[in-house]
């Protein structure tokens, strides 16, 4: 979100520890993954955001996702930008099939009474796949040892 979501209005200071220790992982050659989850996260966040913020300019605070925003010309405006930011992330990065079939769901079933189902399959992943974990969302810091490396600037 910090690089690839420009409505963010994230700090800089955010901004530029994210974008350093990106430009670290191109120059010493290290592969970045993405699945289908992160995307959707990122696209879900980056959507979410845009309608609060449409919400909040043009003072429709009443408005609905679903029957207002999705219909305007800022939502499809919004998934253009967030469609080009996508195949950025792409482009910088490796497809990672979802394995599924593979995460231990009691385990996620478990963390679930702690964080979102989504997060508790991110920690099941990435300890399946021995990857390590970027993320700036604290809500990983409420699992105790979840097995896997977490990077973050919090």
């Amino acid at each position: 979100m910090f690089l690839f979501c420009p409505i963010g209005n994230y700090s800089k200071a955010q901004q530029k520890v994210y974008s350093s220790f990106f430009h670290s992982i191109i120059s010493a050659r290290a592969t970045i993954f993405v699945n289908s989850l992160i995307l959707s996260e990122f696209s879900n966040s980056f959507l979410r955001m845009d309608f609060e913020q449409w919400k909040n300019n043009n003072k429709f605070y009443g408005a609905s996702y679903k029957k207002d925003y999705i219909p305007s010309q800022q939502y499809k405006n919004t998934v253009a930008a967030v469609t080009a930011a996508i195949n950025n992330i792409l482009s910088l990065s490796e497809k990672r099939p979802d394995d599924f079939h593979t995460i231990d769901i009691n385990s996620i079933c478990n963390n679930f009474q702690t964080i979102d189902f989504n997060d508790c399959y991110l920690i099941e992943f990435c300890k399946n796949n021995t990857l390590k974990l970027v993320t700036d969302d604290k809500d990983f810091q409420k699992v105790l040892n979840p097995s896997i490396s977490i990077i973050t600037s919090n």
